[in-house]
């Protein structure tokens, strides 16, 4: 490794990152006009000084930046890979050969392989979740928000958060850590559609009252029918759409043409 050069009442400068090395670091400092040492402002006659805290807040942010970032790469390569083989049949070893780096650096990340799973399956279906927010805040009044609702929810495309959930439920029957996960997200959208209800309900817009209920009836049938569509094939799209259009609108007492 290059070491630049030092004046001889200066100690070599060593990176505190391995992405970082040396070489760069001191070519920053000589683009920018920027010296290590003292306690920060002008050295007689001199460039800027930075001082070494200030130094450490820098690279220490830079350090993080790069941490999450690959966080995010490998939860994306592991959902690839629980598309692919399954989460049961995943392994830490395929998502670091994916990634051309090795099985330490995720456990760096994740400790255990459960750990991996329950964040790759969280990281998938929050993406869902954002987009399921987006859509009801867009929504203008309690109709158009419950059609975007019932359109965010359940298979859409290859619907990589839906079968990573599915196949989460199975995988849940063993691990409790997975079963607390799919708890927490089932919740998340329960609680986004009762609102819309409730505030649709208290408007005067739906004839409902017990939002709580109701919920459930329409959670389990979006449930079943999604599970017909991606995993029996039994039922379409089309059919899924219009049947849960069907049974919320006679929940709510509404005409099921304007949720279509």
């Amino acid at each position: 490794m290059s070491i630049h050069s030092v004046r001889p009442d200066e100690k070599p400068f060593v990176p505190r990152n391995a992405d970082e090395t040396a070489e760069k670091l001191a070519s920053r400092r000589r683009r920018s006009g920027v010296q290590r040492g003292g306690r920060g402002g002008r050295g007689p006659g001199g460039p800027a000084r930075w001082s070494s805290n200030a130094l450490q807040v820098v690279s220490g942010a830079m350090g993080r930046q790069r941490v999450e970032v690959r966080r995010e790469e490998i939860l994306r390569s592991t959902i690839n890979e629980i598309e692919r083989s399954g989460m049961s049949s995943l392994r830490v070893a395929d998502v670091a050969g994916d990634l051309g780096v090795s099985s330490g650096l995720i456990f760096y990340h994740f400790d255990t392989r459960d750990c991996l799973l329950v964040s790759a399956l969280e990281f998938a279906v929050e993406r869902d979740l954002t987009r399921l927010d987006r859509a009801v805040a867009r929504g203008s009044g309690a109709i158009e928000q419950l059609r975007r609702v019932l359109a965010s929810y359940g298979p859409t495309g290859a619907a990589p958060g839906w079968t990573l959930w599915i196949d989460a439920w199975a995988t849940a029957l063993r691990e409790p850590n997975i079963r607390s996960a799919l708890r927490r997200l089932d919740d998340r959208w329960r609680q986004a559609l009762e609102h819309v209800i409730t505030e649709g309900a208290l408007a005067g817009d739906f004839a409902c009252a017990d939002p709580v209920a109701t919920v459930a009836r329409i959670g389990a049938l979006l449930d079943g029918l999604s599970v017909a569509v991606l995993v029996y094939r039994s039922v379409s799209r089309g059919q899924l759409r219009a049947w849960v259009r069907q049974a919320a609108a006679a929940e709510l007492g509404i005409d099921p043409a304007v949720l279509a």
